[in-house]
């Protein structure tokens, strides 16, 4: 084989690897989680279609007279033409949306790269079952306009403020 068909097979086989690259101010292994601020990245792979966990971080437990907030964003680039991106931006904590829902760019006239951001709340008080146990914050993506994406990033802070 020539050395440019080598270099093309090493080429695909990166990309269809399911490995991310992240980073988290609290590294695993996590012996001790954060109480009141974490803050993680991902630099990977973006589904299509349907809206998929891409980075989570925890902290320690839920208080009354507190409430979550977070920064998040998510870039998205194409590798080639014809691929064109819709981005949601949603974010959870233990399963419980936060508000707002959610932030959505659509990016059909500019189809090579797209960039969604927003920042979260939740109120910890109007959800007592997140008092005491750990907050296990998630952000949501993908490309709802069903191409799957190679190259995207990430980046969520949390805080635990009071109110």
């Amino acid at each position: 084989m020539s050395r440019i068909a080598l270099t093309l097979i090493a080429v695909a086989l990166g990309f269809t690897a399911s490995s991310s690259l992240a980073a988290d101010s609290c590294p695993a292994p996590c012996l001790k989680l954060p109480t009141n601020s974490r803050y993680v990245s991902y630099y990977g792979s973006l589904p299509g279609g349907v809206t998929a966990p891409l980075v989570a971080g925890t902290l320690a437990k839920g208080k009354s007279k507190r409430a979550v907030a977070v920064e998040a964003a998510v870039y998205a680039t194409q590798l080639g033409p014809g691929i064109p991106i819709i981005l949601p931006l949603e974010v959870d904590v233990n399963g419980t949306s936060m508000e707002p829902y959610r932030y959505t760019e659509d990016c059909l006239a500019a189809p090579f790269f797209c960039t969604v951001s927003g920042t979260f709340w939740l109120d910890i008080d109007q959800n007592p079952s997140l008092i005491g146990v750990p907050l296990v914050v998630t952000l949501h993506s993908s490309n709802e306009a069903g191409g799957f994406i190679f190259d995207a990033r990430a980046s969520m802070s949390i805080r635990l403020e009071k109110k």
